[in-house]
């Protein structure tokens, strides 16, 4: 096998013509420029400098392996100019994975973040499925998780809390029920959220009134629709629900039975600029946000400005 310091002192040697001169140019003895040309040539099995008086000449392999240090040197230049911090640049792209509705809610901040680093390619996937970090089918994830795998870093956003809606045409109406329909939302898997018995209870109990299933769906989008449509009442998170002026909360929100919202990555990213930037900026966004996922009240119309 060819080692490229050896052929990159007898390069040196061919570039400035003298043992001092290969030495000085590349911080060495004369001895060390001496024997890795010794090694390079017992490596190639032929003769590839000669001395002619006081002085050295490369042999016509000498010359070819000379040639072709050149070329190798040239790429080892240009792959420095074109990499070379490039970890450190606001540049490249980014996989982020999203849940909908969550994705749905911070298409504004990404596209701020995207004019403010031109240079930065962000790939979003929307989807409830778990792309998997530690694989590197995704970047960075938010994701609602208690329990965060333990291979990944990253920090809890925030507590996001859960609120019991209708729709506002017939929230009174089901309010005076004594039996109400509910729909409920239920994981990728089949299991059903927000139906502990915990959750049932205070369901039941805010509501004054028995409950009873009316429909299972696993997409929050499509249980907002059905809710404002219909005379059912949902247990949905509040960045889901609060802002849509069709529904109208019963009770107060709660957090219990819910999971956390965090911002994960996987620890090799750490280093590069470009991650450090997007989750800085997702962290503080994510703050300002903290209202809408905590259930804020919405303004009612009648006391909005103009």
């Amino acid at each position: 096998m060819l080692d490229w310091n050896d052929l990159h002192h007898l390069y040196a040697l061919a570039k400035h013509g003298s043992l001092p001169g290969a030495a000085e140019a590349i911080n060495v003895n004369r001895t060390t420029v001496a024997r890795r040309i010794n090694q390079l040539e017992a490596a190639l099995g032929t003769k590839l400098v000669e001395r002619m008086g006081r002085d050295l000449v490369l042999t016509d392999a000498g010359r070819e392996a000379a040639a072709s240090a050149e070329i190798i040197d040239g790429e080892f230049q240009s792959l420095q100019r074109r990499v070379f911090g490039r970890d450190q640049q606001l540049a490249g792209a980014i996989r982020v994975t999203v849940t909908p509705a969550i994705g749905n809610l911070i298409a504004q901040q990404l596209a701020q973040f995207s004019a403010l680093h031109p240079e930065i390619l962000l790939e979003v996937s929307a989807t409830n499925a778990a792309e998997d970090l530690e694989m590197m089918e995704a970047d960075v994830a938010l994701r609602l998780t208690s329990k965060p795998p333990e291979n990944l870093v990253g920090r809890k956003l925030l507590k996001p809390m859960v609120g019991i809606y209708a729709s506002a045409d017939t929230v009174e109406e089901v309010k005076a029920q004594s039996v109400v329909d509910v729909v409920s939302l239920q994981s990728a898997t089949g299991s059903k959220l927000f139906s502990s018995d915990g959750m049932t209870t205070w369901l039941e109990s805010t509501l004054e009134a028995r409950s009873q299933a009316a429909l299972h769906s696993n997409s929050t989008d499509f249980i907002r629709e059905y809710v404002a449509a219909s005379k059912t009442v949902a247990v949905l998170p509040c960045y889901v629900a609060e802002a849509d002026q069709r529904l109208s909360r019963i009770g107060e929100p709660r957090s219990e039975g819910f999971t956390e919202l965090w911002l994960l990555y996987h620890p090799r990213l750490r280093r590069l600029q470009r991650f450090r930037a997007f989750t800085s900026y997702l962290t503080d966004e994510f703050e300002k946000l903290r209202p809408v996922f905590e259930g804020e009240p919405k303004p009612s119309p009648s006391s909005a400005t103009p």
